[in-house]
């Protein structure tokens, strides 16, 4: 019991973050997408925490992980599953 106790204690802190003034905005935003929780939401906020200092989009993936992993010979290209580079924490959602 003693472990339920603590993961609730958990999910509570983490709605009462989402709640904050500092990341209510982004959570908001993030909870719109499909497949998008609130410790997924949460994650990502903290994790990147400033977004606009990612300058492209690729650069985000990249960051992320979720670029595809490449193998090319002469004309023949051909895409595999995710690259393992990236930040393993939002790897992981």
């Amino acid at each position: 019991m003693l472990l339920c106790n603590q993961l609730a204690e958990i999910h509570r802190l983490y709605r009462q973050m989402a709640k904050s003034k500092r990341y209510s905005t982004q959570v908001q935003c993030l909870l719109t997408l499909p497949g998008i929780g609130l410790i997924s939401a949460m994650t990502w906020v903290v994790e990147i925490i400033e977004i606009r200092r990612i300058p492209k989009f690729d650069n985000l993936c990249s960051y992320v992980g979720s670029v595809p992993s490449e193998s090319s010979s002469g004309d023949k290209i051909s895409t595999g599953p995710l690259d393992k580079r990236g930040n393993r924490i939002l790897e992981l959602l």
